[in-house]
C-alpha cells in the first residue's frame, strides 16, 4: 500500500511538473505573440501614416501642377499665343510661327514664336 501511495505521489508530482512546464510554454508563447502583434500594429500605423503623407503630397503636387498649367495658359494668352495649350486640339506644326535659324545646329529652332491666325505684318 505504501508503494502504491508512493507511486501515486510520484505520478502526481510528474504530472504537476508537466502541467507547470506546459503552462510556462503557453505563457511564453502568449507573450511572444503579443509582442509580435504590437510590433505589427506599430508597423501598420507607420505604413498608414506614410500612405497618408504620400496622398497629401500627391494632392499638393496635383494642385501645383494645375496652378502652373493655369499660369502657363495665362502667359500664352498674354503673349498672344492663346489656344496653343496641351489640350488646344491643334497640331502645333500647322500653326503659323517664326523659328530662329542659326549656323550651329544645336541652337537652330530653339526659339519659336507662334503667330496669331489671320494677317500678320512684320517690320
Amino acid at each position: 500500500q505504501r508503494q502504491e501511495e508512493a507511486r501515486r505521489a510520484a505520478e502526481q508530482s510528474s504530472s504537476q511538473k508537466q502541467e507547470a512546464e506546459l503552462r510556462q510554454k503557453l505563457e511564453d508563447e502568449v507573450r511572444k505573440r503579443k509582442h509580435k502583434e504590437e510590433t505589427l500594429q506599430a508597423e501598420l500605423n507607420d505604413l498608414t501614416s506614410l500612405s497618408e503623407n504620400w496622398k497629401a503630397q500627391k494632392e499638393e503636387w496635383e494642385k501645383q501642377g494645375e496652378e502652373q498649367r493655369m499660369r502657363r495658359e495665362q502667359l500664352l494668352k498674354d503673349l498672344g499665343i492663346q489656344g496653343l495649350g496641351d489640350d488646344a486640339g491643334e497640331d502645333s506644326q500647322e500653326v503659323p510661327r517664326l523659328v530662329n535659324m542659326h549656323p550651329d545646329p544645336m541652337l537652330e529652332g530653339c526659339l519659336i514664336y507662334y503667330l496669331k491666325k489671320g494677317d500678320t505684318r512684320i517690320g
